[in-house]
């Protein structure tokens, strides 16, 4: 076995900015205690294992966190949606469990969690996030029920990925609600029935992913001249 890389503490210096693509293995013990200016942090593209690091929940400043591309595994500390982080990546890890019932309680304004094994279903909590979230990503989550109505409240939401997943049921009209919506990622999952003609109505430059893998179609004469907006929407025909 190769020898382990640590990071190791800040020596006594406060930071502001972490950022570290070395490859690392861990952290060792005090590796981030104490930085009470942190307000970035990027560890993404290593080799972390183990849970979630608590010690990233005890950073008063910090507002952009960065775990992307880890071997982190076990669930997500609800108390991270919690803190007043403006960003939370933590894509292509290992992370089970449900999203924690208290994701609305975040004020972040981009959250990505694809790639994980997640489960379960997406918090109704979502639309408590209505003035801060622009763009969620939850692809190749493991999902596996509906998409909430919820996200009828997120009125700032430019992109909504829920791609790959095990999501039932209809689409719902209630994304008509987010008027800045830019881009639509409904691909290879189960929902069934017709594309909303209220999700039709939504701005021209809104990308609607192939639907191929759904079983949804089109039903109305207003849907179908829709098709100029949404790229590839023919697809949703099976």
């Amino acid at each position: 076995m190769g020898r382990q890389r640590m990071v190791a503490p800040c020596g006594g210096r406060d930071c502001a900015v972490v950022e570290l693509a070395t490859r690392a293995d861990g952290l060792q013990d005090g590796a981030l205690t104490g930085l009470a200016l942190l307000h970035e942090l990027d560890l993404s593209n290593n080799r972390f294992v183990g849970a979630f690091p608590g010690v990233i929940l005890d950073l008063p400043a910090l507002r952009y966190l960065d775990l992307r591309f880890n071997e982190f595994e076990g669930p997500i500390p609800a108390a991270l949606f919690n803190r007043p982080l403006d960003a939370i990546f933590l894509n292509s890890n290992r992370l089970r469990r449900p999203i924690p019932a208290n994701l609305g309680d975040s004020s972040a304004s981009v959250v990505v969690l694809a790639h994980n094994q997640l489960g379960g279903c997406i918090p109704p909590s979502i639309g408590c996030m209505a003035d801060t979230l622009n763009e969620i990503v939850l692809l190749d989550d493991g999902l596996a029920a509906c998409v909430p109505p919820e996200v009828d409240l997120l009125r700032h939401l430019t992109v909504f990925d829920v791609s790959f997943n095990l999501l039932r049921g209809p689409l719902p009209s209630s994304l008509s609600g987010a008027a800045d919506l830019q881009q639509l990622d409904v691909a290879h999952k189960r929902l069934t029935g017709a594309v909303p003609e209220a999700v039709c109505a939504l701005p021209s430059s809104l990308l609607l992913r192939p639907l191929s893998s759904s079983r949804m179609r089109r039903m109305s004469e207003k849907t179908k001249m829709a098709k100029g907006k949404m790229v590839i929407l023919s697809h949703c025909l099976l």
